[in-house]
């Protein structure tokens, strides 16, 4: 009696396989010809209203205790404060609320979904490991850029995001906007040989070199998501918030970044179902 043994080939027969039971054909096309994908009503509406409620809660319990929670707060002048620190007036600005899947359980289950993870791995050829989250209540308006500029990926790894839409995106709410396809183009390299842009004329330098080889204006989309629709995107893509024309409208969402877990980062990963999160310290405020 013979017995056969898998090939070479095998685990990449069984690595398909799997592709096919959490993305369609259509869907992966999708990701390698626009560089980012749309999963519609993802997460359930009583999931989205737990999420929202941490992030009331968050708000109303700030001063208790010794929160180590970190917010970038974007008035006139940017600052970076301890959450506890925050006002009510700050609320009402745009902010990102730094880093609180280190804190709280419901967001590490969120960005950490056993069907989403499922997905990411597929994209970035392995595990993902949440790297940073933030936490909107207002369009970012942010300039076009590429997260590699501020987050690149060690080497040997890749980098993926996630956004949760905590609610409905309204056209006057700052919505993202992305380029569709410019993951394609080869990324510019700073002076030091990587993708890191370190200060203002190293980023207008990476933003011109964008520009001029996109065709930003034909291909700019802009994201009018719905509550529980979730919007993944390649580390390459060129993207930002547009500008918020009613600043009374909020756009709750969650984003999230991931590198592709590697063993060189084993000791500050902590698994959560079949992926993991960086144990780090929070971001430092001066």
């Amino acid at each position: 009696m013979s017995t056969s043994q898998a090939g070479p080939g095998h685990s990449k027969v069984v690595r398909g396989l799997k592709s096919f039971r959490h993305l369609s054909p259509g869907q992966i096309r999708s990701w390698r010809r626009d560089g980012f994908l749309i999963l519609p009503r993802f997460f359930t509406p009583e999931r989205i209203d737990a999420a929202n409620r941490e992030l009331d809660e968050l708000w109303v319990n700030r001063k208790s205790g010794d929160s180590p929670l970190v917010i970038d707060v974007y008035g006139e002048i940017p600052m970076r404060k301890r959450f506890r620190d925050a006002t009510d007036e700050d609320r009402e600005l745009v902010y990102k609320l730094d880093d609180v899947y280190l804190e709280s359980e419901l967001t590490r289950s969120l960005a950490l979904d056993s069907r989403l993870t499922a997905i990411l791995d597929i994209l970035i050829d392995g595990p993902p490991m949440i790297c940073n989250s933030l936490h909107f209540e207002r369009g970012s308006q942010q300039d076009l850029h590429f997260d590699t500029y501020y987050m690149p990926p060690p080497p040997n790894s890749r980098l993926i995001v996630t956004s949760i839409c905590l609610e409905d995106v309204h056209p006057d709410a700052g919505p993202v906007v992305y380029v569709r396809g410019s993951h394609k183009l080869p990324p510019h390299l700073g002076p030091r040989g990587n993708r890191t842009v370190i200060g203002q004329t190293e980023l207008e330098e990476a933003t011109s070199y964008a520009r001029a080889n996109l065709d930003v204006e034909t291909d700019s989309e802009t994201f009018l998501g719905r509550r529980g629709d979730v919007l993944i995107w390649h580390e390459q893509l060129f993207h930002g918030g547009s500008p918020i024309v009613d600043h009374s409208r909020t756009r709750r969402s969650l984003v999230t970044h991931y590198f592709r877990a590697q063993d060189d980062l084993a000791d500050s990963m902590t698994p959560l179902g079949k992926g993991f999160w960086l144990n780090k310290s929070h971001p430092a405020v001066d």
